[in-house]
Parts: C-alpha cells; structure tokens; sequence
C-alpha cells in the first residue's frame, strides 16, 4: 500500500497548521508516517481550519474522487478522521493505493484508530 494524498487541517478556529508542519505532525500521529509519505511521494495539501471534527472525513470523502464507480472493487482506500499530535488534535485524510482491488472504500477513523488501525511497513 502507498501513500498518494495527504490532507491535513486545523481543528477550529484558534490554530494554524503550515505546510512544513505535515511531516513533523504525521510522525506525532503515527511513528513512521511522516517517512512512508516522503517515499511514496504523496502530495500534500492543508485545508481551512474545520469547525467540526465529524465533518471533516464526508468532506473528504465528497472531495477527493476514486477513478472507480463506488460499490466496485478499487485499488484506492480513502481514510480520515480526526488524530492526536501531542495535546492537539488535526484532521486528516488519507488517499492509500494498494496492490490489489478490493470492497474497502472509505474508512473513518477515531482519534484513538490512527496507532491501533494504521501500520507502517519499511520495505517491499
């Protein structure tokens, strides 16, 4: 699985998150992160801050299109959901290529998913 698109923002008003922020914040999520999506080179991209943090993932799901009809197998898994970097939380959307199609489709994550549900493997 390859990491193609990362979309990260702020939740709520107060906070800003920049650009060269994203590898520093992936890496707090998820050990490993912030270095898988440097080697995939997945593009990144910062959305406004979001109000809601249950919005964010159909946002992201309405926002970033799969080339395959929904309901059929696809090589593209959409997650998203909020994640905690230290004592804050941002949103963030991922776009995963796989190897091979399958029925996955849209995945929402919880604040407590991200180190449970997502792994990092180095390697082929």
């Amino acid at each position: 699985m390859h990491i193609r698109l990362i979309v990260m923002a702020p939740s709520g008003r107060s906070v800003e998150l920049k650009p060269s922020q994203i590898g520093g914040q992936l890496e707090a999520i998820l050990y490993g992160l912030g270095t898988a999506a440097t080697q995939d080179g997945a593009r990144l991209r910062v959305w406004p801050a979001q109000l809601s943090q249950h919005g964010f993932a159909p946002a992201f799901f309405r926002n970033v299109i799969r080339p395959d009809p929904k309901d059929a197998p696809s090589r593209w898994v959409l997650v998203a959901g909020p994640a905690r970097v230290g004592a804050n939380v941002v949103l963030l959307g991922l776009a995963l290529e796989t190897r091979e199609p399958s029925l996955r489709g849209s995945v929402v994550m919880k604040v407590e998913n991200w180190p449970d549900r997502l792994r990092i493997q180095t390697g082929e």
